[in-house]
């Protein structure tokens, strides 16, 4: 039984930690042990109860022998030293997205040679990190492997009922955590142009932020708007957004939401900004529409076409599918490998 550890820095509630969650729930237990650490030594306990009967936390201030070690995003915090402890035959870095912290420790395990592998979400994620300098002709060493999600429970979950009621011409959702990058000045300047023109419209936003000064500011910038209405952090978003017509994400920017391919998932079309990601998962006029992040005067010519075409957009979805076993499949081949 090969072993399996999964190094990360602390629970957010974001998507980081729910793709951490899908993939370790449906790797074979009978094939892997798997393990999870912390260098925030809490945080297991918001999530034990989700993935306890999936793996086995570890606390890493002694020595511990893994075959395969994953790092989820960068441990750089209070990891020193941790890191020492760790004896593995293979490492991988699980690249979710790029930051300050993020780019210094992909910086620290590649020229130190810690990783074997660095596995992106997207394409558009592989493509910019194979522009780094240290990186440059290296293309068997950043590979793509896509979040896996269960779209059983997803649409099962979508199922249960909720007491909001949708607005006669527009409702619209924000999933995403309560922060400036996520987007909701961009939110508020599309609502602004819904307005102008007279559209009955509500907004739904669930999610929370790492701290409540982070979560007033953003509903401060709301607070005059009654269409507006904060569900905070919802375990099932799914319910709220299989009633509304278009799911939000107008990001400063994104690797791979999580919340773009479950909207997918249920048929319902996306409203992003041109993040690169977007183009591989959005088709502007065909399965959602893609707005630009510096010109947000623009978003007013588009408002009618948001309103006709949102059926048309729907319709488009009714066949997609995501192939969650096939994801689960390449996540086999580079353990095994």
């Amino acid at each position: 039984m090969k072993t399996i550890l999964f190094y990360t820095n602390g629970i957010y509630r974001g998507g980081i930690e729910i793709a951490l969650y899908n993939l370790i729930s449906h790797l074979d237990k009978n094939k892997y042990k798997i393990y999870v650490t912390y260098t925030d030594k809490n945080a297991f306990k918001i999530l034990e109860k989700r993935i306890g009967d999936y793996c086995e936390y570890v606390d890493i201030d002694k020595e511990i022998h893994v075959d395969i070690l994953i790092y989820c995003n960068y441990v750089l915090k209070t990891a020193e030293n941790d890191i020492k402890n760790i004896k593995y035959k293979k490492a991988y870095f699980w690249f979710h997205c790029f930051g300050e912290n993020q780019e210094k420790f992909l910086e620290k395990v590649c020229k130190e040679k810690l990783v074997d592998k660095i596995i992106t979400v997207c394409n558009s994620i592989r493509k910019e990190l194979l522009e780094i300098e240290y990186l440059k002709g290296k293309e068997n060493k950043v590979i793509t492997i896509k979040n896996i999600l269960d779209t059983a429970e997803i649409k099962a979950k979508s199922q249960e009922s909720v007491e909001i009621s949708k607005a006669k011409d527009l409702t619209m959702i924000v999933i995403a955590r309560l922060v400036k990058e996520k987007g909701f000045g961009r939110v508020k300047e599309l609502l602004k142009y819904l307005k102008q023109q007279h559209i009955d419209y509500k907004l739904l936003i669930a999610g929370t932020a790492n701290t409540e000064e982070q979560v007033m500011q953003i509903k401060s910038m709301f607070k005059e708007d009654t269409h507006v209405i904060f569900l905070g952090y919802q375990e099932n978003p799914y319910k709220y957004l299989r009633i509304c017509d278009y799911n939000v994400l107008l990001s400063d920017r994104e690797n791979m939401s999580l919340s773009l391919l479950e909207s997918k998932i249920l048929g319902i079309p996306n409203i992003v900004t041109d993040f690169e990601s977007a183009f591989e998962e959005v088709t502007d006029g065909e399965n959602g529409f893609i707005l630009s992040r510096e010109d947000t005067i623009s978003y007013k010519n588009r408002i009618q076409e948001i309103l006709s075409k949102k059926q048309i957009l729907k319709d488009n979805l009714k066949d997609f599918k995501y192939d969650s076993e096939e994801i689960l499949n390449q996540w086999e081949t580079l353990i095994n490998c």
